[in-house]
């Protein structure tokens, strides 16, 4: 069953391919990213904005993988990307690219789906994003942080063979 939010495999999902692929392993990579401050998002501009954010995210990644690889939500802000060795650079040329680390641009069609869940009225979704935008700039622009809040970042990169997920 895949995640409700995100439509991608699950961590249950990841142990079984795990399992599968297990002769295979030593050509196979994982790499573990994660969204950066995901939770003082949630904490300042609550969980509708940090669901977009997450479903950017998996957007993004979506935009360059491959059929060669599998994507699992590990977590709430933690995705897994499974690869053969020779995909790594293509991957990290991606991750690293100076467009995600700008500031947050909303897809209106995940703000539509997100909202499913929340049933906002369009006004008060509207005022909702605006307020976002304006406490994103007025509190984390404001800070220091080592990769900035909504930020998509790798955590990891390992054999699939030794996995510690």
């Amino acid at each position: 069953m895949n995640d409700n939010l995100t439509d991608l495999k699950t961590m249950k999902d990841f142990k079984e391919f795990q399992t599968k692929q297990y002769s295979n392993k030593d050509n196979l990579y994982i790499l573990e990213l994660d969204i950066s401050k995901m939770m003082s998002i949630n904490d300042c501009c609550g969980h509708l904005i940090g669901d977009i954010i997450i479903l950017e995210a998996v957007d993004y990644i979506n935009s360059f993988i491959s059929k060669d690889e599998n994507v699992f939500r590990i977590g709430g802000n933690r995705f897994i990307i499974v690869t053969p060795y020779r995909s790594i650079p293509y991957i990290l040329n991606f991750i690293f690219d100076k467009r995600t680390k700008n500031h947050i641009i909303f897809n209106k069609n995940n703000i539509e789906k997100v909202n499913g869940f929340f049933n906002m009225k369009e006004d008060d979704l509207d005022k909702y994003i605006s307020s976002f935008y304006e406490t994103y700039n007025n509190y984390f622009k404001k800070r220091t942080f080592e990769t900035n809040p909504g930020q998509l970042y790798l955590k990891t990169i390992s054999p699939l063979g030794e996995s510690v997920v």
